[in-house]
């Protein structure tokens, strides 16, 4: 697997955010998670290597990473 830029990481971050919080999701940790990692490289910051490790893994996944609700309305 190639590495990715800051630009890259920093542009994917932002649209797996976008997917998370138009379905609702936004409060998630994980997309707490990305939501802090955008600040922190928005900032100049750069993640550490499991950060990366974990943000890279949730934006590959995309809406596959969504938690699962089925039986929410049962709950």
């Amino acid at each position: 697997m190639a590495r990715k830029s800051q630009a890259q990481r920093l542009d994917d971050a932002v649209q797996t955010l976008e997917l998370w919080e138009e379905s609702g999701h936004g409060q998630e940790k994980p997309a707490l998670f990305i939501r802090q990692m955008i600040q922190r490289m928005e900032r100049g910051k750069y993640p550490s290597a499991g950060q990366r490790k974990w943000l890279d893994s949730l934006t590959d996944e995309g809406a596959a990473a969504f938690p699962v609700t089925h039986n929410q309305d049962r709950l």
